[in-house]
């Protein structure tokens, strides 16, 4: 597969601090990092998925992420947002080890998650976590709540007493009454058993956890409530979030930076501000203009370029992959691979406009 040139970027996190790099090149010199060297690395990943035709399409791989490199900070929190079926939690998965990229590694403190050794391997479930978009699935039912919890604190050796103190603890942290722990996820409701799915997340104190779509069944109060007691656990304890949403006022609440994905592409990245006040390529504009941006207002662009149909999953070697739904697409784009190009510090683009 050809091999683009890989850049680093450097952003500034929640913190102040200019720690979290975006791309990190094989030949860069320590003089051209920043002090502190990224927590998490996304290499050059790229998952595919064999189908075998009907409605799916013609028989062969489908491609659901296609090359992509990104990184975190701690104490970052970076914004993945794009439609539905764009690749973003097939991305989430790939960074907690729940599925295997077909290229690519994923990177831990420069150390990979998944060819690491054992002893490496064994503690990273108590650093990576992941919180999923429905709270009511993602908690056994036939579990007490404490129980849930508990199990990853069992699986690290500690003892019953020991569990039940940390998880009336994790209960208060999240907002909720240590007396949940022996009642049952039904008998709550969805905004309390995401609070639930959170404490469960922080049960072994991790260094990242991975939003995935963490509000979007919840209704707007209970999202603040949830939105403001992840952001009070990341001051707190300082965690990094990689935070998934197609919510753009979401994201622009809670990130740093926003990569923005399309048909398992990133096509762009940059600081939070710059991506909503200046996109650059017409997928994101597309994207704020429908979903209104911050403000949720629509503007009259909501429609441009956003015909119905199914994306199209490019290998990672293929062109543009928005390029049959571009309304200013150009007779190269169908020609010619476009490569991130950094058009302002920070700001970097996959077009060839």
């Amino acid at each position: 597969m050809p091999q683009e040139p890989v850049v680093h970027i450097q952003a500034r996190t929640a913190y102040g601090a200019e720690n979290a790099l975006a791309f990190v090149p094989e030949n860069a010199s320590e003089d051209g990092l920043c002090a502190a060297a990224p927590l998490l690395e996304i290499v050059g990943v790229s998952r595919s998925f064999s189908r075998s035709g009907g409605l799916l399409g013609e028989p062969g791989d489908f491609w659901a992420v296609s090359d992509v490199h990104l990184s975190l900070g701690r104490g970052e929190t970076l914004g993945l947002v794009g439609e539905s079926g764009s690749g973003k939690s097939t991305l989430a998965r790939m960074a907690v080890r729940l599925l295997r990229p077909s290229q690519g590694d994923i990177l831990l403190e420069g150390r990979s998650v998944f060819d690491a050794d054992k002893a490496f391997q064994a503690s990273l479930p108590g650093r990576l976590q992941m919180v999923f978009q429905d709270p009511y699935s993602s908690l056994n039912p036939r579990l007490r709540v404490g129980t849930s919890i508990g199990e990853s604190l069992a699986c690290a050796g500690m003892t019953r007493a020991g569990r039940a103190e940390r998880v009336a603890d994790l209960l208060l942290q999240v907002g909720l009454e240590p007396d949940c722990a022996a009642r049952f996820p039904h008998e709550f409701s969805g905004g309390q058993r995401q609070r639930m799915a959170l404490a469960r997340a922080l049960a072994l104190e991790p260094d990242l956890v991975v939003c995935d779509e963490p509000v979007s069944s919840l209704d707007a109060s209970v999202q603040a409530q949830v939105l403001n007691l992840l952001k009070d656990n990341q001051d707190r304890l300082g965690l990094s979030y990689l935070f998934i949403s197609h919510d753009l006022a979401v994201v622009g609440h809670m990130s740093d930076r926003v990569a923005v994905m399309y048909a398992g592409w990133i096509l762009e990245l940059g600081e939070t501000g710059d991506i909503f006040s200046n996109p650059l390529h017409p997928y994101t504009q597309d994207l704020l203009a429908a979903s209104g941006g911050p403000s949720g207002r629509q503007d009259d662009r909501s429609t441009v370029g956003l015909p119905i149909g199914r994306m199209a999953a490019e290998p990672p070697a293929a062109l543009c992959p928005y390029r049959q739904r571009c309304a200013v697409a150009l007779p190269e784009c169908n020609e010619a691979r476009p490569i991130f190009r950094e058009t302002a510090p920070g700001h970097w683009v996959r077009c060839l406009r």
